[in-house]
C-alpha cells in the first residue's frame, strides 16, 4: 500500500481527501480505520513537501435513526418528529456529534457538505431533500442551517459547503440555497456540486453556460467540483480546464482515488478472490490526466491571465504562487495536428523549466502518458502533440526590469548603455489588406517619428505606424523626400525602408530563429536581409505629396504574437541625394547602421 500512497501523495500530490460519514452506521464501536490510516499517510506525504491535507466530510445517510425508512440506504428524507416536523434540531446535534467524533479518532474534519448530492434518490446509502420543505422531502435549506446553528458552538468549527448536486445546473443549486443564503448567508464558505447532469463529458463545452453562472452568482465563494470521473484522458482535462477557467473553481475532486477494480484512478485487487495484478493494484488512465493538474498547481496559487491564441483547438491556462518563483502551465492540444508553441513571458525572467507530455492518440499506451520531457526549446518554444497535453513546471521571477503600465501612460526602465532609451509603441489587434485603402485603420493609430540620426546631417524625414494580426505585424511609413533616387547598386545606397525584428525581444548581437530583416527601395524592389520570409511578406509603395508611402505585411516567424506580448523592433530610412550613394539615414531606436548584423538597441512593439 505504501507505493500506491506515494503514487497519490507523493507524485501527484493530492491535498484534499473527501470522506464518506459513516458515524453510528451500526452498533459496533466507531473506529474508522481505513480513513484514518489514508488520512495519516496522506499528512506524512504532504509535510515532506512543506505543505497540510485538508479534509471534506461529506454524508451519503444519516444515521438510521434520523431517516424516514429507518435505514441508511435508499433516497428516504429526514424522519419526521411525533408533532410530524421534520427533525432538522436532531439532525444538527449529530452533526456537531460526527464531527467531534471523527476528530477524537484522529482526523480533523475541515470542511463539511451535509449530503451527498441531495437531488438524487439512490439505492445504495442515501438521503434526499427537497428544494423546499413538502409532506416527502426535507428542506435542504432548513437541514443546512440547523448543522450550521448546532457547528456554530464549537470553538473552530469546519467550513461549510453546499449543496454537492449531482447536478451542474445552476438554476438548481441557487434553489437548493435560497433560504441559506436569505438567512445565513455567512454560513457558506463555498458552493459544492458534481457534474452527473447539466453537461455530458462527450461535449467539454456542454457544461460552459452554467459554470459561467455559477462564477457570476458566486464571485467571493470558493468553488469546488466534488465527484467526477466519466470521460477518457483528453475529456477529462478539458473540463478540468474549463472548470478552473470558466467556473473559477478552486477545488477538482476526481471520483474515486483508490477502490476495487476496477478503479478509477487506482484499482486494487482483492487478495481474498482472485490476484490479478502482480502489485495487487493497478493505475487508471486518467490517474495521468489529473496529474497533468495537480503535481504543479499547488495550494495557495491563483490562476493568472494568459492572452490566449485563437487556436480554438488549443487550451491554455497559467497559475503561480504570490511570491511568483514558480509557475505551472498546461497546454491542451484538442486538435489531430501538432502545434508548435512560443510562450512569451512579457512579465517574467524565465530561469529555468520542465515539460512532462501525454499523447493520446489512437492506439497510445500508458507509456505515452505524463511522459517527462525536458526543458522548453529555444526561444520558449515547445511542438503540443495532436490530442496532446503538456504540463510545464516553470521556475523564474517577476521582472522588475519589464515594462509597466500605470495611469499616466508607459513606463521603460532606463538602459545606460543606449544612446537613447527604447521606445515603446502600443499597437491595437486590426487587420490591414495591402493594396487596399486601409486608411479608416491607420487614422486611428499614433505616429511614431523616425528621427535618430544614423548617417549624415540633413535628408528626409519620416515617421510609421503599426497593427498587428494572428499572422502579420503591419507597418505604414510615411518618408518625406522630395529627392527620388534608386540608382545605387547596393539596397542601402537606394531611398529605401529597413525593417529589423526580433521575435522573443531579447535583442542579441546576431540573428536568431524567427528573427528577419527586409528592405523596401522606393520602386518596391524588396530585398531579403537575414531571415527574411518572402513567400509570405507583402508591400506596396505608393507616392504622395510629401515623398513616398511604404506598406508592409511581415509574417510571424516562428511566434506566436499575443496580446501583450513584445517584439524586438527596429525601422531605418535610407535617403539618396540623387548621388547614388547613402547621404543620410535615420533610426526609430538606436543610432547603429549595423542592424543588419546585431539586434542590440533596437526597439520594442508592445502588442495591444
Amino acid at each position: 500500500d505504501g507505493e500506491v500512497y506515494d503514487l497519490l501523495f507523493s507524485d501527484a500530490k493530492a491535498t484534499i481527501l473527501r470522506f464518506k460519514n459513516t458515524y453510528k452506521y451500526n452498533n459496533s464501536k466507531f473506529a474508522p480505520k481505513p480513513e484514518l490510516k489514508i488520512y495519516q499517510e496522506a499528512k506524512k506525504r504532504a509535510e515532506a513537501y512543506g505543505e497540510e491535507v485538508i479534509v471534506l466530510m461529506s454524508s451519503w445517510s444519516p444515521a438510521a435513526y434520523l431517516k424516514e425508512n429507518d435505514s441508511i440506504v435508499g433516497g428516504a428524507s429526514l424522519k419526521k418528529d411525533e408533532d410530524g416536523n421534520y427533525m432538522y434540531d436532531e439532525y444538527g446535534q449529530y452533526w456537531l456529534e460526527l464531527i467531534q467524533a471523527y476528530e477524537d479518532y484522529g482526523i480533523p474534519i475541515d470542511y463539511i457538505s451535509i449530503q451527498n448530492e441531495c437531488d438524487f434518490v439512490a439505492d445504495y446509502d442515501g438521503c434526499e431533500f427537497g428544494m423546499m420543505e413538502t409532506d416527502t422531502l426535507a428542506s435542504y435549506s432548513k437541514a443546512y442551517l440547523a448543522v450550521y446553528e448546532a457547528i456554530s458552538t464549537m470553538d473552530d468549527p469546519p467550513k461549510m459547503m453546499g449543496p454537492e448536486t449531482m447536478t451542474i445546473d445552476s438554476t438548481q443549486l441557487a434553489a437548493y440555497m435560497k433560504e441559506v443564503f436569505e438567512k445565513a448567508p455567512e454560513s457558506v464558505y463555498g458552493i459544492a456540486h458534481h457534474l452527473y447532469a447539466g453537461g455530458t463529458h462527450e461535449t467539454p463545452n456542454s457544461y460552459i453556460t452554467h459554470m459561467l453562472k455559477i462564477r457570476e452568482d458566486y464571485p467571493h465563494l470558493s468553488k469546488w467540483q466534488t465527484e467526477f470521473y466519466r470521460g477518457n484522458v483528453m475529456q477529462t482535462v478539458w473540463i478540468m480546464h474549463n472548470s478552473l477557467t470558466m467556473e473559477n473553481l478552486n477545488a477538482y475532486l476526481y471520483w474515486d482515488g483508490v477502490w476495487a477494480l476496477p478503479g478509477n484512478i487506482i484499482g486494487l485487487d482483492n487478495p481474498w478472490t482472485k490476484w490479478n495484478f502482480e502489485k495487487g493494484y493497478v493505475v487508471r488512465d486518467n490517474y495521468y490526466a489529473i496529474r497533468h493538474f495537480t503535481e504543479f498547481i499547488r495550494p495557495g496559487y491563483k490562476r493568472i491571465d494568459v492572452a490566449q491564441t485563437k487556436d480554438m483547438d488549443l487550451l491554455v491556462s497559467a497559475y503561480a504562487p504570490d511570491s511568483q518563483d514558480k509557475m505551472a502551465v498546461v497546454v491542451i492540444n484538442k486538435s489531430d495536428e501538432d502545434k508548435l508553441i512560443q510562450l512569451n513571458f512579457s512579465a517574467y525572467e524565465l530561469e529555468s523549466s520542465e515539460t512532462y507530455i501525454s499523447v493520446c492518440q489512437e492506439g497510445y499506451t500508458q507509456e505515452d502518458l505524463y511522459v517527462p520531457s525536458g526543458p522548453l526549446g529555444e526561444h520558449q518554444t515547445i511542438l503540443v502533440p495532436a490530442q496532446g497535453i503538456i504540463t510545464m513546471d516553470l521556475t523564474g521571477k517577476a521582472n522588475d526590469d519589464i515594462v509597466i503600465k500605470d495611469g499616466t501612460g508607459t513606463k521603460t526602465k532606463e538602459d545606460d548603455s543606449a544612446v537613447k532609451v527604447n521606445k515603446i509603441l502600443d499597437i491595437n489587434n486590426k487587420v490591414i489588406t495591402i493594396g487596399e485603402d486601409n486608411s479608416e485603420i491607420w487614422k486611428d493609430q499614433k505616429a511614431e517619428a523616425i528621427e535618430n540620426v544614423a548617417n549624415g546631417d540633413h535628408g528626409a524625414s519620416g515617421e510609421f505606424k503599426a497593427v498587428w494580426s494572428d499572422e502579420y505585424l503591419y507597418i505604414r511609413v510615411q518618408v518625406n523626400d522630395n529627392t527620388p533616387d534608386t540608382s545605387g547598386t547596393n539596397y542601402h545606397d537606394q531611398d529605401s525602408v529597413e525593417v529589423f525584428i526580433n521575435k522573443d525581444h531579447t535583442k542579441p548581437s546576431k540573428y536568431g530563429l524567427g528573427d528577419q530583416h527586409y528592405i523596401i527601395n522606393r520602386d518596391n524592389i524588396v530585398t531579403a536581409g537575414s531571415g527574411a520570409d518572402l513567400s509570405k511578406f507583402q508591400s506596396i509603395v505608393t507616392s504622395d505629396k510629401q515623398g513616398y508611402v511604404v506598406e508592409l505585411a511581415i509574417p510571424f516567424k516562428d511566434f506566436i504574437p499575443t496580446k501583450n506580448g513584445k517584439l524586438g523592433f527596429e525601422i531605418q530610412i535610407n535617403d539618396s541625394h540623387r548621388s547614388g550613394i547613402r547621404n543620410y539615414a535615420l533610426k526609430w531606436s538606436s543610432t547603429s547602421l549595423n542592424t543588419s548584423q546585431s539586434l542590440e538597441g533596437i526597439g520594442t512593439l508592445n502588442l495591444k
